[in-house]
């Protein structure tokens, strides 16, 4: 398992700079995004800047771009804005092997135009389940063609807002190029922090064998939080680390939600835990 972070926590004025500041919190793997989820405004500042020369901006400091971040709303209720922000992912797709990574990371999207992240009572119909599946078998069409993996999470705020339809999207497309991405804090939700142990195991049983990212999210102790620094929130993070190991996840497990000043102490607190658990 290998710890990484997003590319966006980092505020600099140059892509060389934010792999730099990567590189001086001790880290190597980077999950390439913008602060916002826009694949066209992504695809259009790779294409800039050449997805060759990012690569070699990387190869350069030895970081691994382990995954682009290629989430839009899957299923967002203007269908205008949806086809354009499909059309930005392709384009990521296409460019995905140029900056040396196969794997883009998606959202199966809400109803709610206004915040792709909120849930909608829409999200369980059949409507827009058929809308998620009509996104998904053009994107894993390209990724098909490309030899790109695209990888989705359970998001409470989302369509797919748990393991057991995750499954049921895997089960349905039977396409070996859709993966998912486990973040313990989106399993969670609100439940009771006592359900921790049976939500991840029972995610994993489901999941495991699709699994190729995690993401090291603190659940915050206050509700009007958004940020919180592993270990500092209510999340059991020898028990979430743990199962992963158990299942035999090695993938990248990939920081965010979390200040930059405080990514160091993050990183730290995390390889001690994941120390903890592979020696037991």
């Amino acid at each position: 398992m290998r710890l990484g972070v997003f590319s966006r926590g980092f505020n600099r004025s140059s892509t060389e700079l934010v792999f730099d500041a990567v590189i001086a919190s001790g880290i190597k793997d980077i999950h390439f995004s913008l602060p916002v989820a826009d694949t066209t405004m992504l695809a259009d500042t790779i294409e800039e800047i050449g997805a060759k020369t990012i690569r070699t901006l990387c190869e350069e400091r030895e970081i691994n771009i382990a995954s682009i971040s290629g989430t839009f709303n899957a299923i967002h209720p203007d269908t205008q804005t949806r086809k354009r922000e499909i059309g930005g992912c392709i384009r990521l797709i296409k460019m995905a092997a140029d900056l040396g990574t196969t794997l883009i990371s998606l959202s199966t999207g809400t109803r709610n135009p206004q915040n792709m992240w909120l849930w909608h009572p829409e999200n369980n119909t059949g409507e827009a389940w058929k809308d998620l599946l009509k996104t998904l078998e053009i994107l894993l069409a390209a990724a098909t063609e490309y030899c790109i993996d695209l990888a989705i999470e359970p998001e409470p705020g989302n369509v797919i807002d748990s393991a057991a339809k995750a499954r049921l999207l895997l089960d349905e497309l039977d396409c070996p190029a859709l993966k998912i991405i486990i973040d313990g804090a989106n399993l969670i939700g609100d439940q009771p922090e006592c359900r921790m142990a049976e939500i991840f195991d029972n995610t994993l049983e489901l999941l495991a064998s699709e699994t190729v990212m995690a993401h090291a999210k603190e659940i915050p102790k206050a509700p009007d939080k958004t940020l919180a620094v592993p270990g500092e929130g209510k999340l059991d993070w020898k028990l979430f680390l743990g199962t992963l190991v158990r299942y035999g996840f090695e993938g990248p497990l990939i920081m965010h939600n979390l200040p930059e000043n405080r990514v160091v102490h993050a990183r730290v607190y995390l390889e001690e835990i994941l120390k903890e658990v592979r020696s037991e």
